[in-house]
């Protein structure tokens, strides 16, 4: 019913709702979130799809399918997401294993019965530890500190954003087991002290004090690390054995290090996944294992675009200068995609295929493709002035439905096809040097905002759409309409 209220008071094309976890009483209390969006037919709205996020489906992610050693998390180690309420958002791993844990932490009869009822710990299992509470204040980092299980860990957390939610991802191990190889050098540095005072007893003071140094280094680089410092580097130049036990401990911080960056690129993966989850079903069709991924994505506009007198230029300027020339006009289109959001799908010297609506849904994806080409024109008038050559560029832009997907195995790119590109295509073709051609569709949604001009229907065997020229040059700069 939130959801349905929220999607009722903001129904406009494109949009969406998500609302957190709370316990759905039609569903016997199952804790539930829900994603909602508007349907509709033509410009009427007729309905509004609810779709139920699935448990599973994020315990999944959050257990690596309960494979915790293989993804590298050892006996103890877990990934969980926590609610603003400071409650889980996910199943916790020794809950998994030991639905017996709970009543050894003390937690209170009612919540074990509760989460026996309803078989998750989903808004039921508090969690009020230092990392938690850091998370969700907008806060990321790395620390040592008790778990809801009130036992040391090694915490590494961070926000999760995800617009509508405010989660905290934290990804912990016990100290007892993240520094085992720490203890376990510890005793034998130890021995290693105890019996070289044994054998080294009857040696000179001088003697013995130059012995001690490296290993005073190396008790102190141990001291660090148990500290969490990680970046200890300890210098022995000795080839004795302390200087085998520098270069074991050298290369057990180095390991140590390797997983500590493991557990926060873990962190990012899953932050990733879980955003393309949330949205629709690639995530989920990747994480089973396909291959091929294709998807129709609606309200995109593609921009197809050629440059005139690019031939020209390579037989009368030299390759470095072409080079340069490219360069330039690469960088001002990287520039203008990012200013805009538009996303580059194929380039190369004479012509470019762009795309908004792709990454990001937008109610003004057609505005920002117009603008998108204006801002192209005015770069290439700039490097006519700029460089004394004569490049003229041509553009098409409609507005539909496209098909994109993943293409290859090796070597991937990601591709788009579909009527909408080859209507963009045909009006590439038919426009003039430094003019942009839209379709009506294109037309009807930026008609009051830039002035145009209906082109004439060119002469060919099969007939073209209806085209408007946008007029963005005048006197050679390209402006606003």
């Amino acid at each position: 019913a939130e959801v349905l209220q929220k999607v009722r008071a903001n129904p406009d094309r494109g949009t969406s709702e998500l609302i957190d976890f709370e316990l759905y009483r039609p569903g016997y209390g199952i804790p539930t979130a829900f994603l909602g969006a508007p349907l509709y037919n033509g410009p009427h709205l007729v309905g509004v799809l609810l779709i139920q996020i699935s448990i599973a489906e994020i315990d999944s992610i959050m257990t690596y399918s309960q494979n915790w050693e293989y993804a590298g998390l050892g006996k103890t180690g877990e990934t969980y997401l926590v609610g603003s309420d400071l409650t889980m958002r996910s199943n916790s791993r020794f809950l998994i294993e030991d639905p017996e844990l709970l009543k050894s932490l003390g937690t209170p009869e009612r919540t074990i019965q509760m989460i026996g009822k309803i078989g998750t710990s989903i808004l039921i299992q508090h969690v009020a530890s230092a990392a938690a509470q850091a998370a969700i204040q907008n806060e990321e980092g790395f620390l040592m500190t008790d778990d809801y299980r009130h036992v040391p860990v090694l915490s590494s957390y961070q926000p999760l954003r995800i617009e509508g939610l405010q989660w905290a991802l934290i990804n912990e191990m016990d100290q007892a087991e993240a520094f085992a190889p720490v203890r376990a050098l510890e005793q034998q540095l130890l021995i290693s002290i105890v019996l070289m005072m044994i054998l080294l007893a009857f040696v000179a003071v001088l003697t013995a004090w130059w012995f001690m140094r490296p290993v005073n280094t190396l008790i102190e680089g141990t001291r660090q690390v148990s500290a969490g410092k990680y970046d200890v580097a300890v210098k022995i130049a000795t080839k004795d054995e302390i200087g085998s036990l520098a270069d074991s401990f050298n290369s057990m911080v180095q390991n140590i290090r390797q997983q500590t960056n493991l557990l926060e690129q873990k962190n990012r993966e899953i932050e990733r996944l879980l955003l393309n989850l949330l949205p629709g079903a690639a995530a989920r069709r990747v994480l089973k294992g396909e291959k091929h991924i294709v998807d129709q994505v609606q309200q995109v506009s593609v921009v197809y675009a050629s440059v005139i007198g690019f031939q020209e230029l390579v037989k009368n300027k030299e390759a470095q200068e072409v080079a340069d020339i490219l360069q330039d006009l690469s960088l001002d289109v990287d520039e203008a995609a990012t200013r805009y959001d538009i996303d580059r799908l194929t380039t190369t010297g004479q012509r470019f295929i762009a795309a908004c609506g792709l990454s990001a849904q937008y109610l003004d994806h057609s505005r920002r493709a117009a603008e998108f080409g204006l801002a192209i024109l005015r770069t290439v008038q700039r490097l006519n002035r700029k460089h004394n050559i004569n490049l003229n560029l041509r553009m098409g832009i409609h507005s539909g439905t496209v098909t994109a997907g993943v293409i290859g195995v090796n070597k991937m790119i990601y591709e788009m096809w579909g009527e909408t590109v080859n209507i963009a295509s045909y009006l590439n073709d038919d426009a003039g040097p430094n003019t942009i051609l839209v379709s009506q569709e294109v037309y009807e949604r930026l008609h009051d905002q830039y002035v145009f001009q209906r082109s004439k229907q060119p002469h060919r065997d099969q007939p073209r759409p209806v085209a408007w020229m946008l007029e963005g040059v005048v006197n050679g700069e390209a402006v606003k309409g």
